[in-house]
C-alpha cells in the first residue's frame, strides 16, 4: 500500500523528474485541426510544434483529459489498495481539475475504503509542479496521506508564477487573459508584466522592450522573496531559451542567487495560450524545500 502521486502534462516536470519521483501525469489534448489531435508531451515534438505556432494560421485548439482518462490511472492504484493524491492545473484555466473529481466520484461507490484526494494547484507549469514534486518526496519518505496533502497545500500559499509573452494574441484569443484584459490596446511596443494570481492571469504592468520586461520580471520577484537561499527558482520558455538565459542571470545578479535555476520548455498546453516567446519565472520560498 502506498501513496501514488498523479498529475497532469501542464505541469512541464521534465520526464527525468518524473521517473525519480515516480509521479503518473495524464495528458491533455492539442488539437491542431479537426483531424489532428496529440497528447501533451507524448505524440508530438515540442519543437516541431513551436515551429508550428510560428507558421500557422490556425489557432490551435486545448482540451482537457476526460474523466475516463482520469478512471484508467486511479484504478490500477485503487486494485493495489493505494491511496491516490492528485493535483492539478488551476481550474480557472482548465476543466481538468474538474474531469479528475468527476473521475473520483465515480469510484468511490467501487472502492469505498481508498483515498483520494484532488487538488487545484491554482497555477499552470511549474508553479503547479512545484507542489506535484513536494507530494511526491513526502510520499516517498513514508509521510501520512494527510502529512502529504498539508505539504501540498502549504507549497501553493507560498508559489508564485510572472511571466510575459511576446503578444497579448494568444491569451486574448484563447480566453484566458482573465484581469490582464485591461492592457489590451495601446500596447503597441509594451511588452506585459503578467502573473498567475489566485489562479487566473492578471496584470503587473507593462513596459517598453523585451529586456526590460524579462529585468522588471525579476524585480517583481525580489519584492515578494525575503530569503533566495530558501527559494526553488525554474525559468520555463517557449522557444526562447536566450531569454530564460537572459532572465536567469538577471534574477543572479538582483538576488544574488547562486543556487540551480530549471530552464524547461513549455509543453503545448500553455504554449497554445501564451505563444512563441513566453517566459515565466516560477518560484516557491520554502525552508527545506529542495527538488533539486
Amino acid at each position: 500500500m502506498a501513496i501514488r502521486v498523479v498529475s497532469d502534462s501542464a505541469c512541464d516536470i521534465p520526464k527525468d523528474m518524473l521517473k525519480k519521483y515516480d509521479i503518473t501525469t495524464v495528458p491533455l489534448y492539442v488539437h491542431l485541426s479537426e483531424r489532428e489531435t496529440y497528447r501533451e508531451w507524448r505524440d508530438l515534438d515540442i519543437h516541431r510544434f513551436y515551429d508550428w505556432m510560428e507558421n500557422s494560421t490556425f489557432l490551435p485548439k486545448t482540451s482537457q483529459p476526460n474523466p475516463t482518462d482520469f478512471v484508467e490511472v486511479y484504478e490500477p492504484f485503487l486494485k493495489n489498495g493505494d491511496d491516490i493524491i492528485s493535483i492539478h492545473l488551476s481550474s480557472k484555466l482548465s476543466g481538468t481539475f474538474q474531469s479528475a473529481y468527476v473521475a473520483k466520484e465515480m469510484l468511490k461507490a467501487k472502492y469505498p475504503n481508498a483515498k483520494i484526494e484532488v487538488i487545484d494547484s491554482k497555477f499552470p507549469t511549474m508553479a503547479e509542479g512545484y507542489p506535484v514534486l513536494r507530494a511526491a518526496e513526502y510520499a516517498k519518505r513514508g509521510k501520512t496521506f494527510e502529512e502529504v496533502v498539508s505539504a501540498v497545500e502549504e507549497v501553493i500559499s507560498h508559489t508564485y508564477a510572472i511571466f510575459t509573452v511576446a503578444s497579448l494574441k494568444y491569451l486574448q484569443m484563447g480566453g484566458r487573459i482573465g484581469k490582464a484584459a485591461s492592457l489590451i490596446g495601446g500596447i503597441l511596443n509594451f511588452k506585459p508584466i503578467l502573473a498567475v494570481e489566485n489562479g487566473e492571469v492578471g496584470a503587473l504592468g507593462k513596459v517598453r522592450g523585451r529586456k526590460e520586461s524579462l529585468r522588471r520580471i525579476a524585480l517583481e520577484a525580489a519584492k515578494r522573496i525575503n530569503e533566495p537561499e530558501n527559494t526553488v527558482f525554474s525559468i520555463t520558455h517557449a522557444d526562447a531559451e536566450g531569454d530564460a538565459r537572459y532572465l536567469e542571470s538577471f534574477v543572479r545578479e538582483r538576488l544574488g542567487y547562486s543556487g540551480n535555476i530549471k530552464l524547461i520548455e513549455l509543453g503545448t498546453t500553455i504554449t497554445t495560450h501564451t505563444g512563441p516567446g513566453t517566459v515565466a519565472l516560477c518560484f516557491c520560498e520554502m525552508e527545506g524545500f529542495k527538488p533539486w
